[in-house]
């Protein structure tokens, strides 16, 4: 019998594999735990579908994400903070407030993981924040000045 698995089965596969199991095992087990289905050919064909537009949104996404490393080499955010008279920050800057900032410049949802800062931001001047988002590397400045 042919199915379509669920969830992922120890020795079976991951979700979405299709596999071919005796008759006993697809029905006794895994119909029953609902671990799988039945493959049918509208079921397939829907997995082709659903397959093939993963596909194109990841493609979609690599474009968009080269075109933003690219975009944010030139780019340099500025942040006004109240710091002491030797220019330590009373409150660090942080990868949430970093990567709203660059959304807004770069008109682009960017996720607060995709930063890498060396250190903690939390004296004011000039600092190199890396923005590492799957196979793709960028840097730009972040400026702090005291408000």
């Amino acid at each position: 019998m042919k199915i379509i698995l669920k969830k992922a089965v120890t020795g079976l596969g991951g979700p979405g594999t299709v596999k071919d199991v005796a008759d006993g095992y697809a029905r006794n087990f895994l119909l029953v735990k609902g671990l799988a289905e039945i493959a049918t050919p509208a079921k397939l064909q829907e997995m082709a579908a659903q397959q093939a537009a993963k596909t194109k949104d990841s493609a979609e996404r690599q474009t968009k994400l080269t075109e933003l490393t690219g975009k944010i080499a030139g780019i340099n955010l500025t942040f006004q903070r109240k710091a002491t008279a030797t220019g330590k920050l009373f409150a660090a800057i942080s990868p949430e407030m970093i990567a709203e900032e660059l959304s807004k410049a770069v008109r682009w949802q960017i996720d607060p993981n995709w930063l890498v800062i060396d250190t903690p931001i939390k004296s004011l001047g000039e600092h190199v924040v890396k923005l590492q988002a799957a196979d793709k590397h960028g840097e730009f400045k972040v400026t702090v000045e005291k408000e």
